[in-house]
């Protein structure tokens, strides 16, 4: 008998045990829930204030219209580069053939019976010219009383002539220019009246 009791007497201790480490796991488990993770930030509430939507969407736009801009302007200058590498190869074109135009000889000139041969050279100048100049490329080619323009020109030498009265310009090679962009210097040389160059 008081065998059965100390039996009883056991069971009812562990059972108590159990049920205060279950209560003290719930109640741990509850504090762990109660208070909130300091990471874990609320979500924010979507924005329904039409000024905002409004600004985003002119902001968007704007950042379009930039980007366009942009490519276009690339597109230009790529474009104007290229352009400008082709005409710098037919300004040098242009010199050889002035350079054959003017130095054909004489005799050769009176030998062909119809003038073929210079004809020929005349109109292929002629062509090269209109092709430049339909593609913007301007001469720059100063007449003797031009003044002296060191943005258009380019002084090679002074020379002073008794003759002269003032000073003249005389051409040695074609400037060009492409727009603004003075693509070559038209060549002169500066011939001073002596008055001139007494002063």
């Amino acid at each position: 008998m008081a065998r059965k009791k100390k039996k009883k007497e056991k069971l009812e201790e562990g059972k108590a045990d159990a049920q205060t480490t279950v209560e003290a796991d719930s109640q741990a488990s509850e504090a762990d829930t109660s208070e909130p993770k300091a990471k874990v930030e609320p979500k924010p509430e979507p924005v329904q204030d039409l000024d905002y939507w409004k600004d985003k969407a002119l902001r968007s736009q704007a950042d379009n219209q930039n980007m366009r801009r942009r490519l276009q302007e690339d597109v230009e200058m790529r474009t104007r580069l290229r352009l400008e590498g082709l005409l710098t190869e037919l300004i040098m074109v242009a010199d050889f053939l002035d350079s054959a135009v003017d130095h054909v000889p004489e005799e050769i000139r009176k030998a062909d019976e119809n003038g073929g041969f210079h004809m020929g050279l005349e109109a292929i100048r002629t062509a090269l010219a209109s092709t430049m100049r339909n593609h913007g490329l301007v001469v720059i080619q100063p007449s003797a009383q031009d003044k002296f323009d060191p943005e258009l020109h380019e002084a090679l030498e002074t020379v002073e002539r008794d003759e002269l009265e003032k000073d003249e310009l005389e051409l040695v090679r074609k400037g060009f220019r492409l727009g603004k962009r003075i693509m070559r210097a038209a060549q002169v040389r500066l011939l001073r009246a002596p008055a001139t160059a007494e002063e």
